[in-house]
């Protein structure tokens, strides 16, 4: 297969569960609404720093900028369940598989963007406890195990 005829395809498959993770992520958290702002920035922070860990990687480039800004209104919190984002993402991990590395590196890229999201935020005063809820743990772990890693 020839990446750079596909790529346009692929990005367009891979935006979409991207919306759904971190949406899933959101969801599994506890983190409130000072929580979910720290969310938001660290989104745009992991894309921002994106092209520092995945800079050899078109397609990881081509996410990020199919993402643009992040903009939490895009994501549809309330529709989004944690069985309907691993679908999305079961149904993806087969084309990501026929990627070889450049697969593999969107694999560790979306556990790695909803693992950041997930420690942005804390319980407590301020966000100050415990940074990972018992929820995100478990969602962050099927995560993982759904992308194959």
């Amino acid at each position: 297969m020839d990446l750079n005829t596909q790529m346009p395809n692929i990005v367009d498959s891979v935006l979409p569960v991207v919306n759904s993770i971190i949406g899933g992520v959101m969801k599994s958290g506890d983190s409130g609404v000072w929580g979910k702002a720290r969310e938001v920035v660290a989104i745009g922070e992991f894309l921002k720093n994106a092209p520092q860990y995945y800079g050899d990687n078109d397609l990881i480039r081509g996410i990020v900028d199919g993402l643009g800004e992040f903009d939490l209104k895009k994501i549809d919190l309330s529709a989004i369940t944690v069985d309907g984002v691993l679908s999305q993402v079961t149904g993806l991990r087969g084309a990501l598989d026929g990627l070889g590395q450049s697969g593999s590196d969107i694999k560790q890229f979306l556990y790695g963007l909803a693992e950041f999201v997930a420690k942005a935020a804390g319980g407590g005063l301020m966000g100050s406890g415990v940074k990972v809820s018992e929820g995100e743990a478990g969602y962050l772990k099927t995560l993982k195990t759904t992308l194959g890693l």
